[in-house]
């Protein structure tokens, strides 16, 4: 599929437009929707967002808010998307933190330095560390590195829904890769609406 490099001004108003909404609606904007725009068309690339959000909706439905978020935001880390990726693990760390009034030792912010400065086995062995109290989730994230590394060992009931993260990123990544990595992180997910929530997990952190 060809890459535009421009919009029109109707598709430009239109995008603003939308930003809006969703800055009211889920307290934060996704800085690429005109990367899609640009890349799949506004009916194709529209009609894939809304199949990315039942694919979340699915995923919580199955594997829990918290679990579904870290996992997704795993099948863009390892594409390289910081947006994605930091904004699904913040996410989950959230879902986590409402529930439990605990921190989960996986912290987007370490993340974050060891995504821009360390080797994918660096982030699987801190993955792996920080999770040992959360090992249903470590074996999701553990299989999912094996089958996004074409080395998978023979077959796991949960292939289907971790391929399925897979190729739904795959997809997202080719457009929010473009994105401005100087983004504030952002949780994507309707707790970002909730800022006593935030302010009380960082300070849970030590950054408050």
């Amino acid at each position: 599929m060809t890459r535009r490099e421009r919009l029109t001004l109707r598709e430009r108003l239109t995008l603003r437009a939308l930003s809006g909404m969703m800055k009211l609606s889920a307290g934060y904007n996704v800085p690429f929707l005109d990367e899609i725009v640009k890349v799949y068309g506004f009916k194709e690339g529209f009609k894939r967002a809304g199949a990315l959000e039942h694919i979340v909706t699915e995923f919580e439905t199955r594997l829990g808010e918290r679990d579904a978020h870290i996992v997704l935001g795993y099948a863009s880390l390892w594409n390289g998307c910081e947006f994605c990726a930091l904004g699904h693990v913040f996410a989950g760390n959230l879902a986590h933190f409402r529930d439990t009034g605990e921190v989960l030792p996986l912290d987007e912010h370490v993340l974050r330095v060891k995504l821009r400065e360390g080797s994918d086995q660096e982030i699987l062995e801190y993955t792996v560390e920080s999770l040992q109290d959360a090992p249903r989730l470590r074996g999701l994230l553990e299989r999912q590195f094996l089958l996004k590394s074409g080395e998978p060992a023979g077959d796991h009931p949960d292939d289907e829904l971790l391929e399925a993260s897979i190729s739904a990123y795959d997809w997202l990544n080719h457009c929010s890769i473009y994105g401005d990595p100087g983004v504030p992180l952002v949780a994507l997910s309707p707790l970002q609406k909730q800022r006593t929530l935030r302010r009380l997990y960082d300070k849970a952190r030590g950054r408050g």
